[in-house]
């Protein structure tokens, strides 16, 4: 009986360490970071994505305009940016935009949870770009939520063209998820020109 109730323990501790190991590998595979920026514009692709970061818990516009770097509307300093809504003028002389689309499971196999997100212009642009990650809400004691990274970064940059797409998928459980982009352009005039946009929705049907 001693030797059956040693054995059922190591189970559980085998199975406990086995779930941690996945609990630590999934985040290490879901915070895949984009390609580092090259190019003149390389510093100001940095402080994009580092603002995003510092967005995750702001509810910003599911669509917005591209704006000039920095953004006026901020007071002149690029930290305090807020995108435009699809409501305001055109901010840009290319009509450019970005969005990301609702999360949502995937009806190919693997049946991940995914998110897709483009940034489009009404014109060819000399560099259009966009980058976009999942996130699923995840609660300790139903109080303590953080949203964690769920998939690797998804991003596309063209040249010459007017629309650039991206998607970040992750296991599908059902829960909370978030998609969260930026988008930039480069104009003809060489100026810089960007917005955020994320949007959240249930995934129930995992």
């Amino acid at each position: 009986m001693k030797s059956l109730a040693w054995n059922h323990g190591a189970i559980r501790w085998l199975v406990f360490l086995l779930l941690l190991a996945a609990a630590i590998a999934l985040p290490a595979f879901a915070d895949g970071g984009p390609t580092p920026p090259t190019g003149p514009h390389a510093d100001k692709v940095k402080e994009l994505r580092n603002m995003l970061k510092e967005k995750i818990n702001e509810d910003l516009p599911t669509s917005a305009m591209l704006v000039p770097w920095p953004d006026t509307k901020g007071g002149g300093s690029a930290t305090t940016v807020m995108a435009f809504s699809m409501a305001d003028s055109f901010p840009n002389p290319y009509g450019c935009y970005g969005q990301t689309d609702y999360p949502h499971r995937s009806n190919t196999p693997p049946n991940n949870a995914n998110v897709h997100a483009f940034t489009e212009c009404s014109v060819n642009v000399p560099e259009i770009h966009v980058d976009t990650q999942l996130f699923k809400r995840s609660c300790t004691a139903w109080v303590f939520c953080e949203w964690k990274a769920w998939g690797p970064v998804g991003e596309e940059t063209r040249y010459d063209r007017y629309i650039a797409r991206a998607n970040s998928a992750g296991p599908c459980q059902n829960g909370k998820y978030k998609g969260s982009s930026s988008h930039y352009i480069v104009g003809a005039d060489d100026n810089f020109y960007y917005a955020f946009t994320s949007n959240i929705r249930d995934i129930t049907n995992c």
